[in-house]
């Protein structure tokens, strides 16, 4: 972060944006039922920089503890078997083997956002992972980003600008709409490894030219290579389609002192009645989490609290 925090915004003292964006992938083998996608990115050596990630359930019955067995039984069987894997029937061929696979790369380590002010903040890179489905041609991109002692307008405008596949429009300046000025992805060292390119309006307006369907920002497009996007002349193995348009889905949480002084909470929120101890209205409130549906905070009273409302547009 290289700007002072403002004193007139809540604090967010940790910030979670998880996005999980989907897409179509291109059969690689003709006829084939399975497709299994996963294999032909394994097959790619040269500029691949995903490596199969295993999980936490693939550890020896030793390492095996009652969180495991917690989360395990929280699901239904068919979920059980869809999630972690069987040892038996048509989900898998091998035992144990789950439906999912995911691949993780490491090398991104931190997001560099640059707002429409210029102020530049750094959030740390949680995890960067694609995840495939067995007999079903669709991947899913989850990358997680992170940050503590924010101020809750800047949280608002990254939750907002962030997850833009592309751009809808350009102002009159040529700024591009609803979108960080910039977002460059960052290795360990500092190095800058991708930059976005949401500016180049003719870049963009010439791919839909051409082929009727939007190009998507470098830095994103750098992100999941060497999958590359479907359209004539793309020469890469493996090839996917957008599903969503510019607007990523994604999950978000965060974390206050006290919800309860939250700005429009303040007047709903606290207990009005004398009778109730202001000690209470404040218990399991230290963290909140949001969804695009607004924020849900944990709340001792009976009654959901009122500090559910939406904290940003959402359209």
């Amino acid at each position: 972060m290289t700007a002072t925090a403002s004193t007139a915004s809540p604090l967010v003292r940790q910030f979670r944006q998880i996005v999980v964006w989907p897409v179509q992938l291109i059969p690689v083998k003709v006829g084939a039922a399975v497709q299994a996608h996963w294999e032909a990115l394994e097959r790619i050596k040269d500029g691949n920089p995903w490596k199969h990630w295993h999980g936490k359930f693939d550890i020896g019955a030793e390492e095996f503890s009652e969180r495991h067995y917690k989360e395990f039984v929280t699901f239904l069987p068919f979920v059980q078997r869809f999630l972690y894997g069987s040892p038996a029937g048509q989900e898998s061929a091998r035992h144990a083997e789950s439906s999912i696979r995911v691949y993780r790369r490491s090398d991104v380590a931190q997001a560099r956002l640059t707002f429409a002010d210029g102020l530049i903040y750094q959030l740390a890179v949680y995890r960067c992972d694609l995840y495939f489905f067995h007999d079903a041609d669709v991947m899913t991109v989850v990358l997680e980003v992170c940050a503590s002692d924010l101020p809750l307008e800047r949280v608002q405008d990254v939750m907002f600008r962030f997850a833009r596949a592309y751009p809808a429009f350009w102002d009159r300046e040529g700024q591009p709409g609803n979108c960080m000025r910039r977002v460059e992805w960052l290795a360990e060292d500092g190095r800058v490894l991708a930059t976005s390119d949401y500016e180049k309006r003719q870049r963009y307006l010439d791919h839909v030219a051409r082929y009727r369907t939007p190009c998507l920002a470098s830095h994103w497009s750098w992100l999941i290579e060497p999958l590359g996007l479907e359209h004539p002349g793309q020469s890469a193995l493996l090839r996917y389609r957008q599903l969503e348009y510019y607007r990523m889905p994604f999950m978000a949480y965060l974390a206050f002192d006290d919800p309860c002084d939250l700005p429009w909470s303040r007047a709903r929120v606290r207990p009005r009645s004398s009778s109730i101890p202001q000690n209470r209205c404040r218990t399991s409130r230290r963290t909140t989490a949001m969804t695009a549906s607004g924020i849900e905070a944990a709340s001792a009273l009976p009654a959901r609290p009122a500090c559910c409302a939406p904290v940003a547009p959402w359209q």
